[in-house]
């Protein structure tokens, strides 16, 4: 009886630690994105101090508003896409082998993130641009947007899907390749589970 009430205690402890934990940045969302984001929806649809859902409506049946929604759903998507397929690679190589040069590469890699993303912009119409020393101009097309995603975004899964995969035990999928599994196989077989994680992660942040 003693025993199961000393695991009680230290398993409403962990909860309570984990409440105290996540309680600083739920008060953070909370104060600085849901009340603000509250106040202007319920100033919207309460001009006169009567509820008037109609504003909201009108906001919502805008045909250029579906347009812009859709579109910015759509190219979040492609842009996590291709961000994911280009920078899986980089995540192998810089998780997997020492070279010299490796922390200075995975430090300029890093770089973007610094990097406010009115120059990003700017530095994207420079290369590919009217007059862009690229020779192509990408001015209002998707394909500078997606460019410019990737650039953005490339370090994000670097970092977290490199980092998990630089802490995978390599004898698992070695063990798939002695039991006859193709590279390709131990790779969406046995890496892949284990990456789904970082990989999820990597996407949320990206989209």
């Amino acid at each position: 009886m003693a025993v199961a009430t000393r695991a009680t205690r230290r398993r409403l402890g962990r909860l309570a630690g984990v409440a105290a934990v996540a309680a600083l940045p739920i008060a953070f969302i909370a104060i600085f994105f849901l009340y603000p984001v509250g106040s202007i929806l319920w100033r919207g649809m309460v001009p006169d101090g009567s509820f008037d859902p109609s504003p909201l409506k009108r906001v919502l049946t805008q045909p250029e508003l579906r347009r812009i929604a859709w579109f910015t759903l759509w190219q979040a998507a492609a842009s996590t896409v291709v961000t994911l397929v280009v920078a899986m690679p980089g995540a192998y190589v810089l998780s997997h082998y020492k070279f010299r040069g490796r922390s200075l590469l995975r430090a300029a890699v890093t770089i973007p993130l610094i990097l406010p993303t009115v120059v990003v912009g700017v530095a994207f119409l420079a290369l590919a641009g009217p007059g862009g020393s690229l020779g192509v101009d990408l001015k209002g097309t998707i394909w500078l947007i997606l460019f410019a995603h990737v650039f953005y975004n490339y370090a994000v899964v670097i970092r977290t899907v490199g980092g998990l995969w630089g802490h995978l035990d390599p004898r698992i999928e070695q063990a798939a390749r002695v039991l006859g599994a193709s590279r390709i196989q131990a790779f969406r077989q046995v890496t892949l589970p284990l990456l789904r994680p970082a990989i999820g992660a990597a996407a949320s942040i990206v989209f």
